[in-house]
């Protein structure tokens, strides 16, 4: 089920939305021990909710500036009921962006934003440092009869943490993993 508002004005453009999605038979790990042996398989078994809303606004200030904001919030609740199992918790994002028009048929665009998931029943992600933000420019410039090619240099997060690692923790059957993930700056 899903809740849509929209306003389109000549200098305002603004959508809403909200909505609620469930399933009762969604596809989800199962184990079982047997003295020393694990059995793992998969069952039509798990239960999710997830609940939903975002809102996308659209402002041109003049004729050759506009700033956009986008944001949204989830929240994400899953069960697995063959072995009790349950995760629930939030997720949300704010992007932003502020364009203005150049002479000689360029724009230039600067953007940037941070983005956190909702959790999953079996793995959870921890990122650390500014793994979750990204920002970056962009110019371009449009040539041709009516515009038809478009060129483009485009920076998207030049400047990273030396080590940015995150954090994996995996669970099921009681049996608890956590990795530690980390990428060099050079990649």
């Amino acid at each position: 089920m899903n809740v849509n508002y929209s306003f389109i004005g000549a200098r305002l453009s603004v959508n809403a939305d909200a909505g609620y999605y469930f399933a009762d038979n969604e596809i989800v790990a199962v184990e079982r021990t047997d003295g020393d042996h694990i059995y793992s398989s998969y069952a039509n078994a798990g239960r999710r909710r997830h609940a939903h809303g975002g809102v996308y606004a659209r402002w041109s200030v003049s004729g050759s500036t506009s700033i956009v904001l986008s944001t949204s919030a989830d929240h994400v609740t899953v069960n697995n009921p063959d072995n009790g199992d349950r995760s629930a918790g939030w997720g949300y994002s704010v992007f932003g962006s502020l364009s203005q028009k150049l002479p000689g048929k360029m724009l230039f665009m600067a953007a940037a934003g941070w983005k956190r998931k909702t959790p999953e029943l079996y793995t959870r992600r921890m990122p650390s440092g500014m793994s979750d933000f990204m920002w970056g420019l962009r110019l371009r410039r449009t040539m041709l009869k009516d515009d038809r090619l478009t060129v483009g240099l485009e920076i998207v997060n030049p400047i990273r943490v030396r080590h940015p690692r995150s954090i994996v923790e995996s669970w099921n059957g009681g049996i608890i993993s956590r990795t530690v993930i980390r990428e060099n700056s050079m990649s």
